[in-house]
């Protein structure tokens, strides 16, 4: 017996009895093919299917295949897109809030007990946003960028994943508000042992300056790299930072590129590298 499927999602559920009856009905077992996107390995893809379960339920209904069966859904690059870039929105705003308790908020409790006043404070701050443009380039051209180390892996999958669909899931700068947190820890006591030990009493501006760097350099890589708006004075900061895309030992600022000039990186050298 040969049976003519009309759709690529048959409902076995309703059989005809008569038929059966008649010739027993034999089924052939078909492999799913999955349709991924360039730049996402099958091991990815299973990943998402498992975290990201409950968001594919609830996919329309002409992406679902209608034997009842919900594990055979599969996104499109469309709606991949979308889970993506809402689970991307939600680490840059969650990496936002613990910047705020783990710098601005120790800052301004450190105002109360520190005997500083406002020139010295703002002066930390102006300090602050030094140390994260600093911080930024040494961060992103020593570690980030170091091969076969976990963070430089991890940084990969943002270079691999530009102009996917994937993209706006691995733009955050920090992996995750726990590695935030630790940032702000390590860096945060360096601060305030030298602070103490040279009574300069500039740790809170400091804190509250490198806080502002950071949400603010997050902000605009996020911007960068999904087409969002720039200011006039930094919209040179899209085509500046997706340079280093193209060749990735340059340009390790992302849009204040001080310490790129300061150590000769801002220019472009090398070969163009596809990933």
């Amino acid at each position: 017996m040969r049976v003519l499927l009309d759709s690529p999602c048959p409902d076995f559920t309703q059989r005809n009895v008569e038929a059966e009856q008649q010739e027993p009905l034999t089924m052939t077992a078909v492999p799913l093919t999955l349709r991924v996107s360039p730049g996402f390995s099958r091991v990815q893809y299973s990943k998402y299917l498992l975290v990201l379960r409950p968001t594919y339920e609830m996919l329309p209904p002409s992406n679902i295949c209608s034997s009842g069966q919900k594990d055979a859904a599969v996104p499109t690059s469309t709606e991949l897109r979308q889970i993506a870039f809402r689970h991307g929105q939600a680490k840059k705003r969650n990496n936002a809030i613990v910047a705020l308790l783990s710098g601005a908020l120790p800052g301004v409790t450190l105002t109360f007990y520190f005997p500083s006043n406002w020139e010295r404070w703002l002066l930390g701050l102006v300090i602050g946003l030094l140390w994260g443009n600093a911080f930024e380039y040494a961060y992103h051209r020593w570690l980030l960028h170091r091969p076969r180390s976990p963070l430089g892996k991890g940084h990969l999958e943002h270079h691999a994943h530009v102009g996917t669909p994937e993209e706006p899931e691995h733009v955050s700068l920090g992996k995750s508000p726990l590695h935030i947190a630790f940032l702000f820890a390590s860096n945060g006591t360096v601060v305030i042992l030298i602070d103490f030990l040279l009574g300069l009493w500039m740790a809170p501006g400091i804190f509250v300056g490198w806080t502002v760097y950071l949400i603010t350099a997050e902000e605009i890589h996020w911007r960068i790299h999904l087409n969002g708006w720039l200011p006039p004075g930094l919209r040179f900061a899209r085509s500046y930072h997706m340079a280093h895309h193209d060749i990735p030992n340059t340009r390790y600022n992302v849009f204040l590129p001080l310490f790129d000039l300061l150590l000769g990186n801002s220019g472009l050298r090398g070969r163009k590298v596809t990933v």
